[in-house]
């Protein structure tokens, strides 16, 4: 009973109509490749330019990178704030035990 049921519908049907669509209708397909374009464009990471900052001493260095180009007050506080949580911070070193 449920191959009757089935074959009262032409499941081909929408592919021939969507072949017989004029030209006018293609603008969404290139719309849409533009936007992946795009998309691709802002997926690709971000080149900034970084400024290396040493929260630790000269004999046990503690190095992270911050925005060169923030504004000196703002980066100011960042690396104050920074120093403040360095005792909870990873450096990928391996502690001496």
């Amino acid at each position: 009973m449920n191959s009757s049921v089935m074959a009262q519908y032409d499941f081909d049907n929408p592919i021939y109509q969507a072949e017989e669509e004029s030209e006018e209708d293609c603008e969404l397909p290139a719309e849409l490749a533009r936007l992946l374009k795009q998309e691709e464009r802002v997926i690709q990471p971000h080149q900034e330019e970084l400024e290396t900052i040493n929260l630790g001493t000269e004999d046990d260095k503690k190095e992270i990178q911050i925005g060169a180009t923030l504004e000196d007050s703002v980066k100011r506080r960042l690396v104050e704030m920074l120093k403040e949580y360095v005792e909870v911070m990873s450096f990928g070193q391996a502690e001496a035990s």
